[in-house]
């Protein structure tokens, strides 16, 4: 079923004719599940919908969407808000900055609102007509194709910046840790989704007892590596049990907490959350981020994309080959 799983996905991420008719019919099972007839008006505004009733992505997918929005609004002289409010409020973490896309009237109404889906598409923003309020589903990365069509030079940074800060008791746990770790502090990332058994997300493979160990002792091994040409390393991880065993190392800076994946983890309380926002602030404020991928570890966009939006150097480090020191 795993294997039939993961065919279905990649045929449907390579036929953007098929995605777009999934969309469709997406978009056409929301509006009958969840608009009314003679529901209240709202702002004219587009909306970038986060609401748990379709699948959003992991934190970084969720974050392109939100900014890839904001870019085609901002570009086109329309009102954006965000509405995120699952699997947790996002204002508890993060708050407007120098644009308020928090303060707005939401509409379910048929008559008064449209409603596009766009998830996985290219390009996201084809055929709008705004009208008093425009709700959309969107995880793309496309500010490469905004800037390109509107000839703009917009970034990932600039834009974020624009709409987030941390709350104020996030920000207190950003600086004790950083103030904690210095000023020139390298960090490592391990994506294992679950390898290691401990991370759920859709029906990826376990690895078994022997299987694990070994994959574990890689990631010790590169790890003991880099720690030859860097003073501390901070790693960060989805695994829990990679933390633990990385842990009991001198120089490695963990802090403890649970992660998980946004779209299978319902009803946790919001300092597990606030997990994924501090590894993306420490991440980004490290002065070089590594992720460490090959052997079953995944290449993974969140420290690509804490690197990008908070200005880190960013290396991707195939394991075997560093490990062999083949270039």
């Amino acid at each position: 079923m795993d294997y039939l799983t993961s065919k279905f996905y990649l045929f449907l991420s390579n036929n953007a004719f098929l995605r777009r008719i999934i969309n469709f019919l997406r978009a056409f099972s929301l509006r009958i599940k969840y608009y009314k007839l003679f529901a209240p008006k709202g702002d004219k505004c587009m909306v970038l919908m986060i609401d748990g009733k379709l699948r959003h992505g992991g934190l970084a997918d969720r974050l392109y969407g939100i900014l890839n929005t904001y870019a085609y609004c901002k570009k086109n002289d329309l009102v954006f808000k965000l509405l995120f409010c699952s699997p947790f409020d996002l204002s508890l973490l993060l708050q407007p900055n120098s644009y308020d896309w928090k303060s707005f009237k939401l509409s379910y109404s048929l008559f008064n609102t449209s409603l596009k889906v766009r998830t996985g598409e290219e390009y996201a923003f084809r055929g709008f007509h705004l009208r008093r309020q425009t709700h959309i589903y969107s995880n793309g990365h496309n500010l490469k194709q905004l800037n390109a069509i509107y000839s703009s030079n917009y970034s990932y940074g600039m834009l974020y910046n624009e709409l987030f800060k941390p709350s104020n008791q996030l920000q207190r746990q950003i600086d004790a840790i950083t103030n904690s770790l210095g000023n020139n502090y390298v960090a490592v990332c391990f994506r294992f989704q679950n390898l290691l058994g401990d991370f759920s997300e859709r029906n990826y493979k376990e690895l078994d007892d022997v299987e694990k160990n070994m994959l574990l002792d890689l990631c010790e091994r590169a790890i003991n590596k880099l720690l030859t040409k860097h003073i501390d390393i901070l790693v960060t991880s989805d695994s829990i049990t990679c933390l633990n065993k990385l842990s009991k190392q001198k120089r490695i800076h963990v802090f403890p907490g649970r992660v998980v994946h946004l779209d299978f983890s319902n009803n946790e309380p919001l300092s597990v959350y606030e997990k994924s926002f501090l590894d993306f602030y420490l991440l980004g404020n490290a002065s070089l981020v590594y992720n460490i991928y090959g052997h079953g570890l995944r290449r993974s966009g969140f420290p690509a994309f804490a690197a990008e939006i908070l200005g880190s150097k960013f290396i991707s480090l195939d394991i075997d080959k560093y490990l062999l020191n083949v270039n």
